[in-house]
């Protein structure tokens, strides 16, 4: 099974990667945490934290799944094509 998954949050027109666990059940939307620093989320995200009740839930479109050594590639890729939330300004 694989432990990321690369989405798109469709309203903001995002492409982030994000552990699998970050998913609904409905495979449509995902968490995602509140936080300012970007750093903070980039260890959540490579940690694989869980999310808690105060991460705000998206609408996001699968694009690929990936498992944990894609990590740093995926992050390099999206950095490149400006699409990564986590990437961006």
């Amino acid at each position: 099974m694989p432990k990321f998954a690369i989405v798109e949050f469709v309203d903001e027109k995002t492409v982030e990667f994000i552990p699998c666990s970050w998913l609904c059940a409905d495979n449509k939307s995902a968490h995602w945490p509140g936080f300012v620093s970007r750093i903070k989320v980039a260890k959540a995200i490579q940690s694989e934290i869980l999310p808690d009740d105060g991460w705000k839930v998206f609408s996001v479109r699968i694009m690929a799944f990936a498992g944990k050594g894609s990590v740093h590639i995926t992050f390099e890729i999206l950095q490149k094509l400006s699409y990564c939330r986590l990437c961006s300004s």
